[in-house]
């Protein structure tokens, strides 16, 4: 029996269980995010991972959308979707990155820095230059970050803590 069927089956409040996968979907979005922007090494930090990292996620988003969950995981997973997709996506003109940075709203500047620094280049592909990602990194500043403190939060490098589960379970049990 799925965990799901025997929280239905059980009569597990529906905000609770709502709430319960949420903190799961942070938790992955979390872990996952801050293994390609802080990890020991860059090798995650790659289009081949970015890819392989999207088709798994896109999996735990096609079982969310069969259980109701759709919209905890569109919220709760974008910013790693969205660092995955920075990955894939081809970043070595002036509008490609723009474009990127569009696309990647999610990402504050020092995410989008750290993930474009960090890229680990496959042996054909052609090198970021680093005067596109400082550009990148100056409209993330001017758009992303402003989105971010004028919301009343801080920017940060890894822009995740986790915390809720362990205090969502105490509450509840």
């Amino acid at each position: 029996m799925s965990a799901m069927a025997l929280m239905r089956r059980c009569r597990v409040n529906a905000a609770l269980t709502i709430q319960l996968f949420s903190q799961i979907f942070h938790l992955l979005n979390m872990w996952i995010f801050n293994r390609l922007v802080c990890g020991p090494d860059n090798r995650y930090c790659c289009r081949r991972w970015g890819s392989r990292i999207q088709l798994r996620l896109r999996h735990v988003e096609q079982w969310a959308e069969k259980q109701g969950l759709e919209l905890a995981a569109d919220c709760h997973l974008s910013r790693v979707l969205q660092a995955t997709f920075l990955l894939q996506a081809p970043k070595y003109t002036a509008d490609q990155l723009a474009t990127l940075s569009s696309t990647c709203f999610k990402l504050n500047s020092m995410q989008l820095a750290a993930l474009l620094r960090r890229y680990w280049r496959a042996p054909n592909e052609p090198e970021v230059p680093p005067e596109l990602v400082e550009n990148v990194v100056r409209v993330a500043e001017s758009v992303a970050d402003e989105l971010i403190r004028a919301d009343g939060r801080e920017v940060r490098k890894f822009g995740f803590k986790f915390d809720g589960l362990f205090n969502l379970l105490y509450l509840y049990f």
